[in-house]
């Protein structure tokens, strides 16, 4: 199994990040971005305390795939 996405909650909001199938970590905020999503880094060189919070706001669910 492999992490694909991570969804974070702070202030009665939803954000979320996803990890594509290169491992690029992607984040949409649909207030903030709309439909569009933020390359953000690589999950090869991130750190798991850095996937913990997103932008000030606390990890609530993790999503893994095959």
């Amino acid at each position: 199994f492999y992490l694909r996405g991570m969804i974070y909650h702070g202030d009665y909001h939803f954000t979320c990040r996803y990890v594509d199938k290169n491992g690029d970590i992607w984040f949409n905020d649909g207030i903030e971005t709309g439909r569009a999503c933020t390359k953000e880094r690589n999950i090869q060189t991130t750190a798991i305390q850095d996937l913990m919070s997103c932008r000030g706001k606390l990890i609530a669910t993790v999503i893994y795939a095959q």
